[in-house]
């Protein structure tokens, strides 16, 4: 396992800039039904996801043994996948906000459970290195999603997208770039630079063999990879519809919306039922903790949250001049000036031919992801944003760096070499 906060016992498994209210969600937790109900200790700090490395070292042992013990167990957790999304899409336009906030959870708890399971799988497939001598990388680039997702179709009829078509094209695709609760919809403007940045059609990577041994493992991979997408894809769709609820419920309140999102799933519950409010949780917009207690949601903030930040960060070397990740997408060696943005509101910043350097990319970054040099990030895996992007766009991209958009600046020189996974710092 890696060395990530080895001091604290707590791995850092991601960051994302997020409201509480998708913290919330996201941490409510429903696996007993998958059998990886010892998947608990985790918290969400200042943004930062930590899970306890115990935890992640049972995930492990877990998925391997399915994978070389009980296969069919990822049928079945595919199975109640698919069930838990058809209820979430069955609350579209019912306008039941409490009912749409618990099929939520269920939900998204599913793309957890996609993300435990690519995390294992990565681990296995360093495993099988040892055996083989083949890469890992040599099939994370080769896996791509088995079904289209949304998105993904949205991409497609971007490309042929008529200018007078603009207005109902965003109509339709409005919760692009919503990432839930997070950021505003598509707008025409938004759509317009996009047509400006499509990429040009690339030369396909050449035909690839699956290596014997591995095809039950790239079947896997593709699954996980649509998935991931799909589940997202369908999580702003349908909370995108619930907006206008949620903003005339503040409203009743005199809550704006912004205030709406410091507060838990649970608490909007509870404000909607009872007309509750929690004490002094407006003082959540500066930064803020969620953490699991005893089967609560707890949000923290000042001193309690320093305090658990400490426990769980690790300490970080920035005085080196180069990472090794692993690759998504193989390119050239590509130089480039770094961009490292880590909300993707600065997305604005990145210039053509320049190095995107994030924590993780989600599809609000895409505008800039289109026409980036080369792609670092610091998670990933199969399933990510950035592996799946990267690959259609055929962007060199490297993942799994952990600490690039701490050891590398907004300026700085940089080689990315897909090729050995370094990213180093030339000037």
């Amino acid at each position: 396992m890696d060395k990530n906060n080895s001091e604290s016992g707590w791995y850092e498994f991601g960051k994302w800039i997020e409201p509480v209210i998708s913290a919330s969600i996201f941490l409510e937790l429903d696996y007993e039904e998958f059998g990886m109900g010892f998947m608990k200790d985790i918290k969400s700090l200042d943004c930062s996801y930590y899970i306890k490395k115990s935890n992640l070292e049972k995930c492990y042992e877990f998925v391997k043994n399915k994978i070389e013990n009980d296969r069919g167990w990822f049928d079945k957790f595919f199975s109640v996948v698919d069930r838990r999304v058809n209820k979430l899409l069955n609350s579209k336009d019912k306008k039941d906000l409490n009912n749409f906030l618990k099929t939520m959870v269920s939900t998204l708890d599913c793309v957890m459970g996609v993300q435990y399971i690519d995390f294992s799988l990565i681990r296995y497939l360093e495993e099988m290195y040892k055996k083989t001598r083949i890469p890992p990388s040599g099939i994370i680039s080769r896996i791509n999603p088995y079904r289209k997702y949304p998105l993904m179709i949205y991409q497609e009829e971007l490309k042929t997208l008529k200018k007078g078509n603009i207005k109902d094209f965003v109509k339709k695709y409005k919760w692009v770039g919503t990432h839930i609760f997070m950021n505003t919809g598509l707008t025409e403007k938004k759509v317009i630079e996009e047509r400006s940045n499509l990429p040009k059609d690339k030369k396909a990577h050449e035909d690839f063999k699956i290596p014997k041994g591995y095809e039950f493992i790239m079947a896997l991979g593709s699954k996980l990879a649509y998935y991931r997408s799909y589940l997202i894809d369908v999580s702003n769709i349908i909370a995108y519809g619930y907006w206008p609820t949620i903003k005339r419920l503040g409203k009743k309140y005199n809550l704006s919306w912004d205030e709406m999102r410091l507060l838990t799933h649970r608490e909007i519950i509870e404000l909607n039922t009872n007309g509750n409010l929690p004490a002094s949780f407006k003082e959540r917009k500066k930064k803020y903790g969620v953490i699991r207690k005893n089967n609560q949601i707890t949000v923290i903030t000042g001193k309690e949250l320093e305090i658990e930040i400490k426990k769980c960060k690790g300490a970080i070397n920035k005085n080196i001049n180069e990472l090794k990740g692993m690759v998504a997408c193989q390119g050239k060696t590509v130089l480039g000036t770094a961009r490292v943005i880590e909300e993707a509101t600065k997305i604005y910043k990145l210039k053509k031919g320049d190095i995107l350097i994030a924590n993780e990319t989600t599809p609000d970054y895409l505008i800039g992801m289109k026409i980036a040099g080369a792609i670092v990030i610091n998670q990933g895996g199969v399933t990510s944003h950035a592996s799946i992007v990267s690959r259609e766009l055929k962007i060199p991209c490297i993942i799994g760096t952990k600490i690039a958009t701490k050891v590398f600046k907004d300026g700085d020189l940089v080689e990315v070499n897909t090729h050995t996974g370094i990213i180093k710092k030339i000037k």
